[in-house]
């Protein structure tokens, strides 16, 4: 079928039919399709403009410039150019065995894993040039960079101006089938050879701080991961240090740990019997001021001195109720002293009877008479001898109890009575007694 050529000017159909021409050699050349195209232009007509030109020189000047392209070809030439993934496995192919070696290890360390497992979200990054070189013997050092001028030549990879190695683009991934293998089998391995990557660089760039290293868990599963890690994966020695330093801080933390262990627990078991021991104590200590103020309590008429004391004391043990009861019964008792009365006599003329102040007792019987000092004395003085003495002289009975009279030496306390101290008679300190040369006689 041949070209529709309808909706072209007719003075170019003839033209357009030979260039279009299905057989090839009876389409005519460039010279000889811009000499007809001038020749089929007549003045005036639109398809070409000669007015310009010096002398209608126009035709001359297409026929001149058609023999100039005619000689310099219209088109370069298309230069095939193989696919990335072609590229880089020639590249690799081309390499030899202990540099194919490094260049796994070169590129698992610029493919980062993403989340899904066929590879559909992994990515490229960038590797430093330190990451890569320092610290490898120089057999290493040498296939590393011949890995990595092998597969830039290839235009897989790219090296920036720091001197950085990179992926051309993610398209490396899909394009290259080997790689793709590559990063699928060794996922979990490039996992934690970049995760270890990273953490050395930080550790290296902060002047390698223990602050800086791995800790938790992390540490032991990075040993663990080392033990079973193949040959041509195997982290490179700054980063076996940074492991090495990681796995001793570790240890010296859990040595630490177990050393708190072993001295806090006895500081903890000493405590809690020290607390123990003190509540233990505390409860006694009540219990005993419990019992101090009861008998407080019962001593109050019998021992009212004794009776006070205790009161104190029990509140000095423990600050109980009970014990507070006592010091309050102590400060508003009454009764501050009890004397043990002297034995009296069976009979009629025995008995006993205060002095006339009521500083004294007297008890009397026909064989003796002893007085006992009730005198109560100063706050600051001490407080005197309750033991009875016994007066001197003989007991006479006058005109019934208590009227009586004291026959002994001149000088000496006598007892009380009604009408005791009579004239010549004197009286002594205690009042109510007569003294005499010869005694003293009641007088009615």
């Amino acid at each position: 079928m041949d070209p529709h050529l309808s909706a072209i000017d007719p003075r170019l159909r003839p033209l357009l039919t030979a260039t279009l021409a299905k057989d090839p050699a009876r389409r005519p050349g460039i010279q000889d399709l811009l000499i007809r195209l001038v020749r089929a232009a007549a003045p005036g007509s639109g398809l070409v403009d000669t007015a310009g030109t010096e002398g209608g020189g126009g035709e001359d000047r297409l026929r001149a410039g058609a023999e100039q392209a005619d000689r310099s070809p219209l088109y370069t030439a298309t230069l095939a150019v193989a696919p990335l993934g072609e590229r880089a496995e020639n590249a690799y192919a081309g390499l030899p065995a202990p540099t194919q070696r490094a260049t796994l290890e070169l590129l698992l360390r610029l493919v980062v894993p993403g989340g899904a497992e066929d590879g559909s979200q992994s990515s490229v990054r960038t590797a430093h040039r330190s990451e890569l070189f320092d610290g490898r013997p120089a057999s290493e050092q040498q296939a590393m960079a011949l890995a990595v001028d092998g597969l830039t030549a290839a235009g897989a990879l790219v090296v920036e101006p720091d001197g950085g190695v990179r992926p051309v683009s993610t398209a490396l991934l899909p394009a290259w089938s080997r790689l793709r293998g590559w990063a699928a089998h060794h996922r979990v391995s490039r996992t934690r050879l970049q995760r270890l990557a990273q953490a050395t660089n930080r550790w290296h760039a902060h002047g390698r701080r223990g602050e800086d290293l791995l800790s938790g868990s992390e540490p032991r599963t990075l040993l663990d991961w080392l033990a079973t890690v193949p040959a041509d994966l195997r982290p490179k020695p700054a980063e076996l240090q940074f492991l090495t330093a990681a796995r001793t801080v570790r240890r010296r933390r859990q040595l630490l740990a177990g050393l708190a262990g072993v001295t806090v627990l006895p500081l903890l078991a000493g405590t809690v019997t020290y607390l123990q021991n003190r509540e233990a104590d505390a409860r006694q200590a009540e219990a005993q001021a419990c019992t101090v103020a009861q008998t407080a309590q019962n001593l109050r008429n019998a021992e009212p001195d004794t009776a006070m004391l205790l009161g104190l004391t029990s509140y000095r043990i423990a600050p109980v109720p009970e014990a507070l009861g006592a010091l309050y019964g102590s400060l508003t008792q009454r009764t501050t002293e009890t004397i043990a009365l002297p034995s009296i006599e069976n009979g009629t003329d025995s008995g006993m009877a205060l002095t006339q102040s009521g500083s004294g007792l007297v008890v009397y019987s026909p064989t003796r008479t002893t007085l006992t000092d009730l005198t109560t004395p100063a706050p600051a003085a001490s407080r005197p001898s309750r033991t009875p003495r016994v007066l001197p002289g003989a007991y006479t009975w006058v005109e019934g109890s208590p009227r009586y009279v004291l026959r002994g030496p001149a000088i000496g306390p006598l007892a009380s009575g009604s009408g005791m101290a009579v004239s010549p008679c004197r009286t002594d300190d205690l009042g109510g007694g007569v003294t005499g040369p010869e005694g003293c006689r009641r007088r009615r």
